[in-house]
Order: C-alpha cells, then structure tokens, then sequence
C-alpha cells in the first residue's frame, strides 16, 4: 500500500518552516495571536505547537476555537458606503 504525505504524522522541521512562511503584519483571529507572536517565541513554541499538531493529527479532531471565524466588512474604496455591494468580506482566522 502506498504511503501518502497526510498519512505521516508532522515534524517538527515541518511545523518550523510553516511557521517562518507565514505573513507578518496581518490582523490576529479571536485569540488576537500573531504570527510575529509565535515566530518571537523561537523553538519553545515550535515544540509546544508541534505537540498540539500531532495531538490533532493523532486524534482526527480540530481545535473547536481554530475553526471560528471573525467576518468584517472592507469598504472597496468606490461607490457609495450605503451599498452593501461596494463592500467585501474578510475572514479573521486563528493564526495557528
């Protein structure tokens, strides 16, 4: 049987370098964390994230406040602010 990437459980080199490929100066999610926050924390915090990425991979089961959502309205900058047309909807997202 063939083994696919999803099937390996996270390593920490993994968990590392999605850390450093994360955008800085983006709006935090409802936990108000960075991702200038969790790369300020250097390896204690790649571990400790590592440990709760297998948790989750281990265990098949999302953290319950990763999969809420902050949604705002952005103004496009055109058109009259009173059509709901001329806005756009963002999603603020848990960082980790």
């Amino acid at each position: 049987m063939e083994q696919h990437r999803q099937d390996k459980e996270p390593t920490l080199d993994e968990v590392q370098q999605a850390l450093q490929q994360m955008k800085n100066r983006k709006a935090p999610g409802k936990d108000n964390v960075t991702a200038e926050l969790l790369k300020a924390g250097g390896i204690p915090v790649i571990k400790w994230l590592h440990e709760i990425f297998v948790d989750i991979w281990k265990n098949e089961q999302m953290v319950a406040d990763w999969t809420l959502a902050i949604i705002i309205r952005l103004y496009k900058n055109k058109g009259d602010k009173k059509i709901c047309d001329n806005y756009r909807g963002i999603s603020l997202l848990v960082v980790a």
